[in-house]
């Protein structure tokens, strides 16, 4: 049985779309942990990672680059984000879980060290 030309056509086009632009935005737990690590950068009151919005596709923000093929974050550079009046920054270690392919992570700056879920201390940053 034959498909028709015009449907066999379409099937093409996207298909090609597909393959030569890749994946279409990140995956959400991802987005979702980038704006909760946004979060804790400007908290309180800081103004840093603009681009940085809900709904957007993460893999277009500032320092944030993602795998065209799979979309998943696996650069996140974010060096120097952090107001230095805001003090200094412990980041909570368990918003870099969901990063399954993150392969380069900078957080040069103002970062002091690192926090678990329950708020304990786990280590300076040298």
């Amino acid at each position: 049985m034959e498909c028709p030309q015009v449907f066999c056509f379409w099937v093409l086009v996207v298909v090609s779309l597909l393959w030569l632009y890749g994946c279409f935005g990140c995956y959400e737990k991802e987005r979702s942990a980038l704006l909760e690590l946004k979060f804790s950068i400007n908290n309180p009151n800081g103004t840093f990672l603009p681009s940085w919005k809900a709904g957007a596709d993460c893999c277009s923000w500032e320092g944030v680059r993602c795998d065209s093929n799979t979309g998943r974050v696996v650069e996140l550079n974010i060096r120097w984000t952090r107001d230095e009046g805001l003090g200094y920054w412990y980041m909570n270690a368990s918003l870099l879980l969901p990063f399954k392919n993150l392969r380069s992570l900078d957080l040069t700056g103002s970062l002091e060290g690192l926090i678990d879920e329950e708020g304990m201390h786990l280590s300076p940053i040298d």
